[in-house]
């Protein structure tokens, strides 16, 4: 009789610690760290950030975003080191992304040599800390 009861409070302290254990593991998490500049090839850039984790950030410095009149476009991004970027862009395709942006997005822009927004991206995934 003893040996069962133990045999049941293990089988029991196993399950639970399996719970425990998958439970820690419940959702990938990827966070960013405010805004990111990459120089790549020919003099060209990426700059990058998630709206809300750069709003969120720790200093007072940094700032990603895009703005827009219709007509052209002008993004812009300040790091924690004070480093600047901007371009601009009368692409119509390149405009209509920055009004699929929201606060979760993680953007993408890559800038050519002289200033011009080559491409503009945003994506949105449950993993991204808002």
């Amino acid at each position: 009789m003893k040996t069962c009861s133990i045999f049941a409070i293990l089988i029991t302290i196993v399950s639970l610690s399996s719970l425990t254990i998958s439970s820690a593991n419940a959702g990938k998490v990827v966070p960013t760290s405010g805004v990111g500049i990459q120089r790549i090839a020919n003099g060209a850039s990426i700059f990058s950030g998630s709206l809300i984790q750069v709003r969120h950030s720790l200093d007072s410095t940094q700032w990603i975003g895009c703005s827009e009149n219709g007509r052209t476009a002008k993004c812009d991004a300040l790091d924690a080191n004070g480093t600047l970027i901007a371009c601009f862009t009368s692409k119509k395709d390149l405009i209509k992304r920055i009004h699929t942006f929201s606060e979760n997005d993680l953007i993408n822009i890559t800038v050519d040599k002289n200033g011009i927004c080559t491409q503009i991206e945003s994506s949105r995934f449950s993993y991204y800390q808002p």
